[in-house]
């Protein structure tokens, strides 16, 4: 990783990570995110049509861990494009070291926090094997 891709996506406000189900169908959601080495994406408390660990995303990664996120900026003027592209493996995480660096992590990158629950909160998180960007300029 690049320090330049490591900045844009540290500096990303919202991201969509792609996954795919046990039948190999592909689901792409919107989500927020915090990172260091690793990626930390929470099922928190905003309104959800199912518990938690119902979603779509969740039955996706017990059934196949790889997931892509693609972190991006778009603009109007094309030469300033630009994404980050992560692929790699997900697992659900409600307790120890990792849960507490994400949920601090996320605490400090989104004020919503302050008011939302987080505390208890599953997170997604993400280990990357590849992660790969691209510019427009620069």
């Amino acid at each position: 990783m690049t320090a330049w891709e490591r900045d844009f996506i540290v500096h990303g406000r919202v991201a969509r990570m792609a996954t795919v189900d046990a039948h190999g169908h592909p689901s792409v959601v919107p989500i927020v995110y915090a990172f260091d080495d690793r990626l930390y994406t929470p099922l928190d408390a905003k309104p959800k049509r199912v518990a938690a660990t119902q979603l779509q995303r969740v039955r996706n990664i017990q059934a196949h861990p790889h997931v892509a996120i693609v972190v991006d900026h778009y603009s109007e003027n094309w030469s300033d494009l630009a994404w980050v592209l992560i692929r790699g493996t997900a697992d659900i995480v409600t307790d120890g070291p990792m849960y507490v660096t994400g949920i601090e992590l996320l605490r400090q990158k989104y004020p919503q926090y302050a008011t939302l629950p987080l505390d208890g909160a599953p997170l997604i998180v993400v280990t990357p094997l590849t992660i790969r960007g691209w510019r427009a300029t620069d």
